[in-house]
């Protein structure tokens, strides 16, 4: 028989997967990184986090997807349970609370979304990102998770008819009459006093929330009755092998945040040469289609042969029409035709690293690749995890992936990310 999986986070897009299991990568038990429906099986490591791509599925849908998972962790002995959401609540936030729960049996869930060190804060029920609001922000008008409030249950009560309340620092968890709890908390501090006072309640309460309380836990598991058999591993080491002196670096670009496109710019400034990706929403004759792929692989081969990185970027978002549903339809398919653009590249380049801005962006590029499993090994910058592909097989696949979700970090991220991997930005030659 397998032995009991330590914890399994559950998370709904493949970058909150991974900057929410490289957290876990400071503990000696290993840690594997899944897209849904795939379970691992057999010699597995004590730490399973599952990407069930429901972001954008009907609530339904995705409460199906993560109750699925949370009955294989149960079957497999999983000691700790933990749901990932967004620090920016986009998602079916509430339905996958509820099905996280219900199939867990645990009595109740606790959910703490901040994320105070990436400027995420909760304050009496509401979501903040860096003092402001949530809806009162560029996430309120997401093309696909558009919102409309920042109190948290609100948004959880838009979805769910479990009970749902506010708990102040001041109070116990226990003292709140509700099945969901959310946290208040405004510093990495806060969120830490929370993991030390439920992690010994740890069979009565599931737990949700950002990559920062999952961080929390982590930081608090080495003191906790009963976690007697985690251990420490070295830090965040640098397992990856980055910073020692890697040659080519593809970076591939889906999001149109404002954060990103800032990003792009100030490492365009910075003598990183960029491409934009042909119009992959439109519907052009195969020939022409053909024609514009075959021109880019030629333009971003010349640069590579001047330099060590290029970034490929879209110019546009998709035209999602009138109707939400076709709308969801337009932005996939773009993605997945971004993806495979990326794909073509990549092995025809065959970078040492792909750094990958944007959620869709990154899972359509693992799908092109026929890759189902990652393991997160170190976290370059807040929220920047890097991982190795775990599938294997015949054709060529990037060995590491950095990725970063679109709306977050300082204008110079990827300039540091570029640096963190031993590629200087400024000595790359290739067309701007």
């Amino acid at each position: 028989m397998s032995p009991p999986i330590e914890l399994v986070v559950v998370a709904d897009d493949i970058t909150g997967s991974l900057d929410t299991g490289v957290q876990f990568t400071r503990l000696e038990t290993g840690v594997v990184v899944t897209v849904w429906p795939s379970f691992p099986s057999g010699d597995i490591p004590g730490i399973v986090v599952v990407d069930t791509e429901s972001r954008h599925l009907s609530s339904d849908e995705a409460r199906h997807r993560v109750e699925d998972v949370v009955h294989s962790a149960c079957e497999r002995g999983a000691r700790l349970l933990y749901k990932k959401v967004d620090s920016t609540l986009r998602g079916n936030v509430g339905a996958e609370l509820e099905g996280m729960l219900a199939a867990s049996g645990r009595e109740r869930l606790a959910f703490a979304p901040a994320y105070p060190r990436m400027g995420r804060t909760t304050i009496e029920g509401c979501q903040l990102v860096n003092g402001t609001p949530i809806d009162r922000t560029s996430f309120a008008v997401d093309l696909l998770n558009p919102l409309w409030t920042s109190s948290i249950p609100e948004i959880i009560a838009a979805q769910s008819r479990v009970a749902v309340a506010v708990r102040r620092p001041s109070q116990q968890a226990a003292e709140v009459d509700a099945r969901i709890v959310v946290l208040d908390a405004r510093s990495d501090e806060e969120l830490r006093a929370a993991a030390r006072e439920l992690l010994p309640q740890r069979d009565h309460w599931v737990f949700a929330g950002s990559a920062g309380f999952a961080d929390a836990l982590c930081r608090e598991m080495f003191q906790a009755p009963g976690f007697a058999g985690v251990t420490a591993a070295d830090g965040h080491a640098a397992r990856s092998g980055a910073g020692t002196g890697r040659r080519k670096a593809l970076v591939v670009v889906g999001s149109m945040s404002p954060a990103s496109l800032a990003q792009v710019n100030y490492a365009i400034e910075s003598g990183v040469p960029a491409f934009p990706a042909p119009d992959l929403d439109s519907e052009l004759p195969e020939d022409r289609a053909h024609r514009g792929r075959g021109d880019l692989l030629r333009s971003t081969g010349r640069a590579f042969a001047l330099g060590d990185v290029i970034i490929l970027r879209t110019t546009a978002a998709p035209r999602t029409g009138a109707d939400n549903g076709d709308g969801l339809y337009r932005a996939m398919r773009f993605a997945e035709r971004f993806g495979r653009l990326a794909r073509e590249i990549a092995v025809q380049e065959r970078p040492d690293a792909v750094v990958i801005f944007g959620g869709d962006t990154f899972i359509a590029m693992m799908r092109a690749f026929a890759i189902d499993a990652l393991a997160p090994v170190e976290e370059i910058l807040p929220g920047v995890p890097a991982s190795l592909t775990v599938t294997s097989g015949a054709e060529w696949r990037p060995r590491m992936f950095v990725s970063k979700a679109g709306g977050f970090g300082p204008p110079d991220v990827l300039v540091r990310i570029l640096e963190h991997l031993g590629i200087e930005p400024g000595r790359n030659r290739g067309p701007r």
